[in-house]
C-alpha cells in the first residue's frame, strides 16, 4: 500500500487523472477527480476508514485526518503510475 499525505489544494496524479483534496472534515474528506486533458471534475466524498475504487482499478482509503492534513492509502496494479503532483511540475 502506498501512503501519501495531502493538504487542502494539493494533488496526486494517477496516470492521467488529478486527485485534488478540497475539504477536510472530522469524519470525511472531499476531493475532485479531473482528467489532465481537461473536462468537468467529479467530486468525491470519502468517509474515514472507507475504501473506494476511483479509476484504473485504484483503490483509495482515508487512513487518517490530522489537522489540515489527510493521509490516503492506495492499492493499485503495478502498471499504474501514482505520484505527487509537485513532482511533475
Amino acid at each position: 500500500m502506498l501512503v501519501l499525505s495531502r493538504e487542502i489544494g494539493q494533488s496526486i496524479v494517477i496516470e492521467d487523472v488529478l486527485l485534488t483534496l478540497l475539504r477536510i472534515d472530522e469524519e470525511y474528506v472531499e476531493f475532485s477527480l479531473t482528467k489532465l486533458t481537461g473536462g468537468k471534475p467529479k467530486i468525491v466524498t470519502l468517509p474515514h476508514r472507507e475504501q473506494i475504487e476511483i479509476c484504473y482499478e485504484v483503490q483509495v482509503a482515508l487512513i487518517q485526518i490530522k489537522g489540515s492534513r489527510a493521509r490516503f492509502g492506495f492499492e493499485y496494479p503495478p502498471e499504474v503510475e501514482i505520484t505527487r503532483h509537485e513532482f511533475l511540475e
